[in-house]
C-alpha cells in the first residue's frame, strides 16, 4: 500500500474532537451530582429524548460497522442492506413490546425481568452471557479505527489503540451515564459529517449516481430482494431481514445499555419518541454506509486492492480509498479518522459503563452488607470501570489475529444474544412459559 500520512490539518481536526470529549467528561466529573448509582448509571433518570436517540445510535454503529459494512457492500453486494428494514421493524416491536413493560418495572438492570419472571439463577446467567460478549466485542470496537488509523498515520496499532481506551476509560469514568450520553451526541455528530462528506467527494470522484449505478450492476452489486429460501445461501432478503430484527432487537430492545438510555428518560411516551428517533438516524446511517461500498466498487472496478496486493485485509479498504482521496482534499483522512474514532469510543464507552453497573449490581451488590452508602456504590462502580476498561485494553493485542471484523462481530452478538432475546420474548408473550420452561 502507498506510504501515506497525516498532514498537519489532519492531525489538528483529530486531536480537537477528542479535546471536547475529554472536556465534555470533566466538566461532568466536576460539576454533575454523580454521588449516587441512579445520577452515574441513569443520569438521574432525567435525560433528555435527543441526547439520548443520537447515544444509541453512536454507540450501536461502532468503527467496525463504517468499515466492515462498506467492505461487505464491496465483495458482496447491497443485499446486506436490506437490514435498513430490520431496523425500523425493530423500533416498532420495541416501542409496543418491550420498552413497555421495562419502563413500568422501573428496573436496575434489563436482566432483573429475568429474576422477576423465572428466577434469580436465569437472570444471572443472561448477565453473565452479556458480560462474556462485551469482553469479547469491545476490542474489536477499539481495533477497527485503531487499523485505520495505522494505516494513514504509520503510527503502531498496538501504540494507538491502548492511548485512545484510557481517553475513554477517563471521562467514562468521571462523567458517568451524563457524560457519555452528551460525548456521544457530540461524536455522532462528528461521525454524520465525515460520512456525507467523505459520500459527496466519493461520488464526484467517481463520475456521479449514473457511473456507480453502471459499474454496481455490471458487477452484479445491486441485489436487493433475492427471495430464495435456500437457507445454505450466504446472503438471501430473508436471512438478511429476520436476521437483523433479531440481531436489532438483542442490540438494543433488551440489551442491558440500550434499556439503560431508555429507563434514564422519565416519561414512557419520550422513551418512545427517542426509539423512533434512533431507527431513523441509524438507517440513514446504514444507507450511507452501504452506498459508501458501491462507491468503493466503483473507484477500484477492474482493480481490486486486495488482489494487487495493495492490502492484506478486506477491512482496509475503507482506509485505502480514503487516503486515496485525501491526496486532493486534505483534511479527509483527519475527519474521516476521527468519525471512526468517535463512533468506537462511543460503543466502548457505553458498555464500560453498563458492563460496571450490571457486574456490580447484579453480582457484587447483593453480597455486600445492607449499610452500604450510595456514594460508595458509586465509587466501586468507577473502579469497575477502570478494571474493565484495563481488561478490554489487554484484549486488543490480540484483535488483529482474528478473521473478517464484520462476521465476528454479528457472530459474536447472534450466539449470546440469540437465547437472551428468546428469554426475554418467551416471558412476555407467554404467560404460562415457568422457571422450568425458561430454564430448558
Amino acid at each position: 500500500m502507498e506510504d501515506v500520512r497525516f498532514l498537519a490539518i489532519d492531525y489538528l481536526l483529530f486531536i480537537f474532537m477528542f479535546g471536547l470529549s475529554c472536556i465534555v467528561g470533566i466538566y461532568f466529573g466536576c460539576c454533575g451530582n454523580q454521588s449516587t448509582t441512579a445520577e452515574y448509571f441513569l443520569g438521574g433518570k432525567k435525560m433528555k429524548v435527543f441526547p439520548i436517540s443520537m447515544s444509541l445510535v453512536a454507540s450501536t454503529l461502532s468503527g467496525i460497522g463504517l468499515i466492515s459494512l462498506p467492505a461487505e457492500v464491496y465483495m458482496h453486494g447491497m443485499q446486506i442492506s436490506v437490514m435498513i428494514f430490520g431496523v425500523i421493524t425493530m423500533g416498532v416491536l420495541n416501542n409496543y413490546l418491550y420498552m413497555p413493560v421495562f419502563h413500568r418495572l422501573k428496573l436496575s438492570t434489563v436482566n432483573d425481568y429475568l429474576e422477576i419472571r423465572f428466577d434469580r439463577v436465569i437472570k444471572l446467567i443472561a448477565s453473565f452471557l452479556y458480560l462474556i460478549t462485551c469482553i469479547l466485542f469491545l476490542p474489536l470496537v477499539i481495533y477497527a479505527p485503531s487499523l485505520a488509523f495505522t494505516q494513514v498515520t504509520g503510527i503502531q496499532l498496538h501504540l494507538i489503540a491502548p492511548i485512545m481506551s484510557v481517553i475513554c476509560i477517563f471521562y467514562t469514568t468521571i462523567g458517568g451515564l451524563k457524560a457519555i450520553v452528551w460525548t456521544d451526541t457530540l461524536q455522532f455528530s462528528i461521525t454524520l459529517c465525515t460520512l456525507a462528506i467523505v459520500l459527496v467527494i466519493g461520488i464526484c470522484s467517481v463520475g456521479g449516481p449514473k457511473t456507480i449505478w453502471e459499474a454496481s450492476e455490471s458487477g452484479d452489486r445491486l441485489e436487493f430482494f433475492n427471495v430464495d429460501p435456500n437457507p445454505t445461501l450466504r446472503c438471501t432478503f430473508w436471512s438478511v431481514f429476520v436476521g437483523s430484527i433479531f440481531t436489532w432487537l438483542g442490540f438494543v430492545a433488551i440489551n442491558p445499555s440500550g434499556v439503560q438510555r431508555f429507563s434514564s428518560i422519565p416519561k414512557l411516551e419520550d422513551a418512545k419518541k427517542a426509539s423512533i428517533i434512533f431507527s431513523v438516524f441509524a438507517s440513514l446511517a446504514k444507507v450511507i454506509s452501504c452506498f459508501s461500498g458501491l462507491i468503493l466498487y466503483t473507484k477500484y472496478y477492474g482493480c481490486d486492492p486486495l488482489s494487487a496486493g495493495y492490502i492484506t485485509k478486506i477491512d482496509q479498504i475503507v482506509p485505502y480509498y480514503v487516503t486515496d482521496i485525501a491526496k486532493q482534499t486534505p483534511g479527509v483522512s483527519g475527519l474521516f479518522i476521527a468519525g471512526l474514532f468517535s463512533t468506537a469510543m462511543s460503543t466502548l464507552s457505553t458498555h464500560l459503563n453498563t458492563v460496571a453497573g450490571v457486574l456490580y449490581l447484579d453480582f457484587i451488590k447483593p453480597t455486600l452488607r445492607r449499610g452500604i452508602s450510595e456514594q460508595a456504590s458509586s465509587n466501586i462502580i468507577k473502579v469497575l470501570t477502570i478494571v474493565i476498561g484495563l481488561v478490554n485494553v489487554g484484549m486488543i493485542f490480540v484483535a488483529d489475529k482474528l478473521g473478517s471484523l464484520f462476521e465476528l462481530f454479528h457472530s459474536a452478538q447472534a450466539i449470546t444474544g440469540g437465547p437472551v432475546l428468546g428469554l426475554f420474548t418467551l416471558g412476555m408473550l407467554f404467560p404460562c412459559a415457568n422457571r422450568r420452561v425458561g430454564s430448558s
